[in-house]
């Protein structure tokens, strides 16, 4: 390193010279040469990089490398001093200019000291890397230096400008080569708008700038944002949300009402955002928390309502039931339709929910409604085919003393009865009867009338009505049968387990029959044709009040089938009291009014559940413990309820809601909801 001395030369041409620790020209004309490097490096404290009294013409690039706090000044000018087009000059002390110092290229300055200037002429690129301007400066191109700025969107103005005609600004871009762009400048308002609005903070961009000999310079910018933009403001608004199965998620959007963030939203978070069953009903306060680019946060609170109206899903199945000597027969709903539901089935209510036996040979459309436990119903029709016997009757399997061998169908259409007995046989002393036997009730008095129409199957048969005193097969009877044939047959038993000895005459063709009861007599007539009345016994013989009366048939034989057709049947007289289903039966009307009920205690509930009963006592009860995705958890199952509380462990469960579903045979389901809260 060494000094370099110019003193009283006109001419002074530096072309590829070293590096020297000072220069000084004291009135001569320095030209550093287009290609040429000049570094100047001073390590003295208090010392001036490049003096000049002189001329210099600077076509290349000098570097004055005075370390920070090294030196003094890094050019002490003091006579004509040119930085020419396409030319660099990059300082790391201050300028010291009293004279005359023009700039046309690019002059990049890297100091915190102040400088001192009288009069700089800038017709180029002043490049400050630090925020520490020359005074004095006449700027007719480009001036960058370090900005800052209260805007993050659009930054204006963002160079020093002077309507630069030599020089033009290409673009702002993130990295040196200037491949990536930061943003768009617009020179007529000096205005450098980013891609992307910035945070608050500290930016480092580069600006491409090429002059009209097509030199390019390459020069960095840093950008500081501060205090451009307010604190976000979170704005919520209620939001509705409906179940999708048993739960739904709530996005931050759902509650944001248009709020605010100036300097650009980084995040919208709500919580809690999952709901599910448990939540219907209740409105759900959220928290919707708004953060900026910055880091800035603010938070509002919404009213967030649970809803479900999703209804039942719903499935109906038809039904057949037979009647024997109900007056009506209770649907069960589990016969009728299968129902699910995510949140919970609540009811199956059903109408009509009884069948009548009057309605015997019908096919009725029964209305299933399915709620659950938000009150959204679904329904669906099940047909229900009614099968059996007519009204009041009914067949026992055994008939009367004979084990499984009666049979009794009755054709609705027709209404002609088939009655068949198997292996129905009895003989002397005839004090024990065995027969098959369609029946029904008589209280007082009353009579029955039938026409046998046929007798046939492996051996023949007696066919026949009866009034007897009960089914036992030593029972007090009036009976009367043909055979189809020659004859006709009458047996009265007066005395219970004692003989009724068969009296056989001639049918002359009368297989119409008749059993008429007035208070103790019996009178029995028959008929070729059902009006014209032949008596043929009439017999005092006192019973209960209440008796038994029907269609009988036996057999010749005791190993045998017979199966016997009735027609034209009728009856007079009432049995005991029925309540029914028939429409206007005020007796009824009140019984299907009420349906029972349960209840739960305490709900909340900690672990250990008391149902209260005492509505269901006598009945058979099914006590079920559902989640809410409708999983079976627990089952109680009671034959017959004894007591009023029926105690559920639920412990062992997790914290939540559940459902505790009664059923009970002909009887409405009934559900309740049951809060879990485990300490």
């Amino acid at each position: 390193m060494k000094n370099l001395w110019i003193a009283l030369l006109p001419l002074f041409c530096l072309v590829a010279i070293p590096a020297f620790s000072q220069m000084y020209n004291n009135g001569a004309t320095i030209t550093i040469s287009n290609g040429t490097t000049v570094v100047v490096n001073s390590g003295v404290a208090g010392t001036v990089g490049f003096f000049n009294q002189g001329t210099v013409q600077n076509d290349g690039k000098l570097v004055i490398g005075i370390p920070s706090g090294m030196g003094q000044t890094s050019i002490q000018n003091i006579g004509v001093f040119n930085n020419n087009a396409c030319a660099e000059i990059s300082i790391l002390a201050p300028l010291s200019n009293t004279s005359t110092f023009t700039n046309s290229g690019l002059f990049t300055i890297n100091t915190s000291a102040a400088h001192t200037n009288s009069a700089l002429l800038n017709n180029g690129i002043i490049n400050y890397l630090q925020d520490n301007l020359i005074p004095n400066v006449v700027n007719n191109e480009i001036i960058i230096a370090p900005t800052n700025s209260n805007e993050c969107g659009a930054i204006s103005p963002a160079f020093i400008l002077d309507n630069p005609v030599e020089f033009t600004i290409i673009g702002i871009f993130t990295d040196e080569p200037a491949t990536i762009s930061a943003g768009t400048f617009d020179v007529a308002s000096n205005t450098f708008t980013p891609t992307v609005q910035l945070a608050e903070g500290i930016y480092d961009f580069f600006v491409k700038i090429e002059d009209t000999n097509n030199c390019i310079s390459i020069v960095p910018w840093q950008l500081t944002t501060e205090d451009c933009c307010d604190a976000p403001v979170a704005i919520c608004q209620p939001f509705t949300a409906f179940l999708i199965g048993n739960s739904v998620t709530v996005t931050a959007q759902d509650v944001n009402n248009n709020s605010i963030t100036d300097c650009g939203l980084q995040s919208m978070i709500l919580s809690p955002n999952n709901f599910d069953c448990s939540h219907v009903g209740t409105p759900q306060v959220v928290t919707l928390t708004v953060t900026d680019v910055r880091g800035k946060n603010n938070s509002c609170t919404a009213t967030v309502t649970v809803a479900d109206n999703t209804a039942p899903t719903i499935q109906c199945f038809n039904q057949t039931i037979s009647f024997n000597g109900e007056g009506n027969i209770p649907l069960d709903s589990h016969d009728l339709v299968e129902a699910n539901d995510s949140c919970g089935v609540l009811s199956i209510t059903l109408s009509p929910n009884s069948i009548s036996g009057s309605q015997v040979g019908q096919t009725i459309p029964v209305l299933v409604t399915v709620t659950d436990v938000n009150s959204n119903t679904a329904t669906c029709t099940s047909m229900v085919t009614v099968s059996g016997l007519p009204e009041g009757w009914s067949q026992n399997p055994n008939g009367v003393g004979c084990n499984g061998g009666n049979d009794i169908d009755y054709n609705t259409q027709t209404q002609v009865w088939t009655a068949t007995s198997t292996n129905c046989y009895y003989n002397s002393p005839f004090n024990s009867d065995a027969s098959g036997f369609a029946q029904r009730s008589l209280c007082g008095d009353g009579s029955i009338t039938a026409q046998v129409t046929g007798i046939s199957g492996t051996a023949l048969g007696w066919a026949g009505i009866v009034m007897r005193e009960s089914n036992a097969p030593g029972a007090k009877k009036v009976q009367v049968m043909t055979n189809l044939s020659n004859f006709l047959r009458r047996e009265v038993r007066s005395v219970t387990n004692g003989p009724a000895v068969p009296q056989q005459f001639q049918a002359f063709n009368r297989y119409w029959l008749r059993l008429t009861r007035t208070g103790s007599q019996i009178v029995a007539h028959s008929s070729s044709d059902g009006i014209n009345w032949v008596q043929v016994l009439a017999v005092t013989l006192p019973m209960n009040s209440c008796i038994e009366m029907g269609l009988v048939v036996t057999n010749y034989n005791q190993n045998s089938t017979v199966t016997a057709t009735f027609a034209n049947v009728s009856y007079t007289g009432s049995g005991p009291m029925q309540i029914s289903t028939t429409p206007g039966n005020e007796v009824m009307a009140s019984v299907e009014q009420y349906q029972p009920d349960f209840s739960v205690y305490p709900n909340p509930t900690s672990g250990e559940l008391n149902i209260d009963l005492k509505e269901y006592i006598g009945k058979n009860v099914q006590l079920e413990l559902y989640s809410l995705e409708g999983k079976l958890m627990q089952l109680i199952s009671m034959d017959e309820v004894l007591q009023n509380t029926q105690t559920m462990l639920l412990d062992r469960y997790s914290s939540g809601m559940y459902f505790v579903k009664l059923r009970s045979k002909g009887l409405p389901d009934v559900t309740k909801r049951v809060v879990l809260t485990k300490g």
